[in-house]
């Protein structure tokens, strides 16, 4: 890789772990459907503005009719629920630990395409779901309690945004192949923005919500989502999909780093033990370790 693509692998990591701390600016005043209500409908504006500007992508605006039942299930499963999970659970989660918790997805991907699409697991990667599981254990295990009740249904949620993201994964792998990826990003943010509406009209709150925290919500729309997954597509096109995934283990250091820096919130030994375990395996989960062993670099 270039040193221009490590640059930009770095800057989207932080892009997405930033995502954490505009959500915990916010929380308090907007309320989870509201925030990934506004976070799709931001992120689709502008990369609807970004395709039309761009001629030789604009045909990715064109949805057809066929196209639109699974864009709502994309929408919905790959957007709109995980988006109102994890910004529920950020209302109590720290901003490191929903980023760690976060990273469980690729995992989660990885067993649900073993069970749904009957794909084969190496032993590799069968003891990296083994270790992810150990590390969300290491990370929660003593600092909440197990009765589905308080701080226990936090990092829950998250877990369950990260199942959701993996079932979608596996349904766009067997569903949605005929279709582009900024198609599917652009008509799935819109679609998910649609099914969330109606429940934001509901929850809109009834006191004035402050400058600051438009703007988190602004930052998360516009930076953490629109222009992270656009950079993201870029970096497919130039490094493949395997090295541009290796962006997504820089979100947990990013997402502590600016908890930290911003919230005042600790970076526990915990943390970054069950941090460490749970990349590890989703790095094994996934077959990035293996990739980077085989390629050359660029």
């Amino acid at each position: 890789m270039s040193l221009k693509n490590i640059l930009h692998l770095i800057s989207l990591g932080a892009l997405w772990g930033a995502s954490y701390l505009f959500i915990r600016l916010s929380i308090d005043e907007f309320g989870p459907v509201l925030i990934a209500e506004l976070r799709l409908l931001i992120a689709a504006i502008l990369i609807g503005l970004f395709l039309f500007l761009n001629p030789a992508r604009r045909t990715h605006l064109i949805i057809q009719s066929r196209e639109w039942g699974r864009l709502m299930v994309v929408g919905i499963f790959n957007s709109a629920l995980p988006f109102c999970l994890i910004a529920f659970a950020m209302g109590n989660l720290t901003a490191g630990m929903g980023a760690i918790l976060n990273s469980t997805a690729p995992i989660w991907g990885s067993l649900v395409a073993y069970v749904w699409l009957q794909e084969k697991l190496s032993k590799w990667q069968m003891l990296g779901l083994l270790l992810g599981v150990l590390g969300v254990f290491v990370l929660v295990g003593d600092s909440t309690s197990f009765d589905f009740s308080g701080q226990f249904l936090n990092p829950i949620a998250v877990l369950v945004a990260t199942l959701s993201y993996g079932a979608s994964a596996s349904y766009i792998k067997r569903y949605c192949a005929d279709l582009s990826a900024l198609k599917m990003t652009f008509g799935s943010m819109l679609m998910g923005a649609f099914v969330l509406m109606p429940l934001a009209y509901y929850f809109w709150p009834e006191v004035p919500i402050s400058f600051n925290a438009w703007l988190a919500v602004l930052g998360l729309g516009a930076f953490s989502t629109a222009y992270a997954y656009v950079m993201y597509f870029r970096l497919i096109e130039e490094i493949g999909p395997a090295k541009a995934i290796s962006s997504t283990f820089l979100i947990p250091v990013f997402g502590m780093l600016l908890g930290e820096l911003f919230l005042n919130e600790s970076i526990t030994l915990r943390m970054i033990a069950g941090g460490v375990i749970i990349l590890l395996g989703t790095a094994m989960s996934v077959g990035v370790m293996k990739v980077f062993y085989n390629q050359p670099n660029s």
